[in-house]
């Protein structure tokens, strides 16, 4: 009797067993996550960049596209798209492509009052007045541009070249070589490696001492 009540209780437990395996729900299928890394906007390695200054650059950046003078009076007969300082800024580079460079001044102009705090456009207008031979305001632009293109970062280096090289050559041409070759240092120091710019700095270098010999003469 026993005997048979144990049997009977095992295959119970089977039963209940296997019942207990039935409820229990599917394993799961093996899958894969996906990660994806938000891309730096800089090209620096991590290690090497100055993070809080590159995101101290995009800031401002951002903020000289979002200050939009609205009280400009030129606004009212202006189209939808002719309202955006980068708009006006391309055309003003289209007219410097093609010689104009009146043209290229008031589209500059006229980004400026829309939005102040864009270095490319004070930059783009020094580099006309230097074709225009308006030389102190070439040197008045590229001094904005040099002060509006801070913090010095990896993505506003070739700009403060150029800025520099600008204002470099208003100097030059007045004469005024000792501070021309100042920011022609300063712009080889961003980019050692250019051969026309390391020819334009000794050429100054030249003048220089070339222009002092005679005054230690007399």
């Amino acid at each position: 009797m026993n005997t048979f009540l144990c049997l009977d209780q095992r295959d119970n437990s089977e039963a209940k067993n296997k019942k207990k395996q039935a409820d229990l729900p599917a394993p799961r299928h093996a899958g894969n996550i996906q990660v994806s890394f938000t891309p730096r906007v800089f090209p620096t390695a991590l290690r090497e960049s100055r993070v809080p200054e590159e995101e101290e650059w995009l800031k401002k950046q951002a903020e000289a596209r979002r200050a939009v003078n609205a009280d400009v009076q030129e606004l009212d007969d202006l189209k939808e798209e002719e309202r955006n300082a980068d708009w006006l800024k391309e055309k003003g580079d289209k007219c410097f492509v093609t010689g104009d460079y009146l043209g290229a001044v008031n589209a500059y102009n006229l980004a400026i009052r829309l939005s102040r705090k864009i270095p490319a456009l004070y930059s783009n207008r020094a580099a006309c007045h230097l074709k225009l031979r308006n030389l102190h305001k070439a040197i008045e632009d590229s001094s904005q541009a040099l002060d509006l293109l801070t913090p010095p970062v990896a993505a506003n280096a070739a700009a403060r070249a150029r800025a520099s090289v600008r204002r470099g050559s208003a100097f030059c041409q007045l004469q005024l070589y000792a501070e021309g070759l100042q920011d022609y240092q300063a712009a080889l120091k961003i980019d050692p490696s250019n051969e026309a710019l390391q020819a334009d700095t000794q050429r100054i270098r030249d003048t220089i001492q070339g222009t002092a010999a005679p005054t230690e003469k007399q």
